[in-house]
């Protein structure tokens, strides 16, 4: 890793670049390169625990994680430690598959009627919460300041402020440099991301503008910008409602982060579809509405909360990827598949459970 003294070293070369070629690309990509350098510590970003309908501990990290870094987490399940765990990620891969941001551990012996006490460390977090006796799920989340924050000691700070002022300066001279766009915005994410959510808003429409045929990663960008805004509310409040209608959206970020919501509204969207909505392990109520979805992800039948899944107005036809849901509603009208003779028949079918289509 790289000492203070380096960092300034090689932004200085690349600041000189940027002044002498702004139109460069090389020296911009490494610039971004340069910023990723920072390794944020391990933190806990979540945490659920549930009785039913599948008892499970649910615990969500700040970044992708492998078994190995669970020897940095030590669980205890009342007044006992978690004994020999089984991992999974969230969509059930055995624990010794790729690194997930989300892991999940069975809990079949979890009492379904007595007050309960979780307790996680991952140094220097400590974390204690009770599943109280009436309830059948808990969570405890970190705050609303932790989320999606990049992770920058005190020089590393300095160092990209005083490149976010060079980067201005540039700006002002090159106004439909799509490098400079992009590297003042990536900064200012980088630095803090709630002060300059407006600036950052901006930076993602006037990239849209000057470089349309990168539209779509340019609208990822400003989707996530979003998200990240609408999640720090959410972890300041609460609630476990999340309304992410009417946004422009165009991808589902942090799905991760949004696995203690009981209701997602992603209505009135530029969805073409929900990859990551797995990790809604508490999620009884989807609304996807006028969006762009062509095919539903079966990782929506996986959640075992799901009651009501709304999706009217999209561009589905076919639903076969919800066979073995739990829903008792579903609505679908606008959609291709409703124009087939045999649609309710094989709704009902696929949804034994479902008491309202409409």
């Amino acid at each position: 890793m790289m000492d203070g003294f380096l960092f300034n070293v090689e932004y200085e070369l690349v600041q000189n670049a940027f002044f002498t070629d702004p139109s460069d690309q090389s020296s911009w990509l490494y610039h971004r390169w340069l910023l990723g350098r920072e390794t944020c510590p391990l933190t806990i970003n979540a945490v659920v625990i549930t009785r039913t309908p599948a008892p499970s501990l649910t615990v969500t990290f700040n970044r992708s994680v492998g078994l190995s870094d669970f020897a940095h987490v030590s669980t205890r399940i009342g007044d006992a430690p978690l004994a020999e765990p089984l991992w999974s990620t969230s969509v059930g891969k055995p624990a010794n598959d790729k690194p997930a941001s989300m892991w999940v551990c069975p809990l079949d012996n979890l009492s379904t009627d007595k007050s309960v006490q979780i307790e996680l460390t991952c140094d220097p977090q400590c974390i204690t919460f009770t599943l109280e006796t009436e309830s059948q799920d808990a969570f405890w989340l970190s705050t609303a300041y932790e989320i999606c924050q990049s992770y920058n000691t005190v020089a590393t700070s300095t160092i990209l402020e005083s490149e976010l002022s060079s980067c201005e300066q540039l700006l002002e001279l090159e106004p439909q440099n799509k490098w400079c766009i992009l590297t003042t915005m990536l900064l200012r994410q980088s630095l803090d991301p709630v002060k300059h959510h407006e600036d950052i808003i901006k930076h993602c429409s006037a990239l849209i503008a000057v470089d349309p045929y990168r539209r779509g990663y340019y609208s990822d960008l400003l989707s996530k910008q979003i998200t990240e805004s609408a999640l720090r509310n959410l972890y300041g409040n609460p609630t476990r409602e999340l309304d992410l209608s009417n946004k422009g959206l165009t991808k589902l970020h942090h799905a991760e982060l949004m696995v203690h919501v009981t209701m997602l509204n992603l209505s009135n969207n530029q969805l073409t579809s929900v990859h990551g909505v797995h990790h809604l392990k508490c999620l009884e109520e989807l609304m996807l509405d006028h969006n762009l979805i062509r095919e539903v992800q079966t990782g929506i039948a996986s959640l075992l909360k799901l009651r009501v899944l709304s999706l009217k107005n999209n561009q589905i036809s076919d639903l076969s990827t919800l066979e073995g849901a739990g829903l008792q509603a579903l609505h679908i009208s606008g959609n291709p598949v409703t124009q087939l003779g045999t649609f309710r028949d094989h709704v009902r079918q696929y949804l034994p459970k479902l008491t309202q289509l409409t």
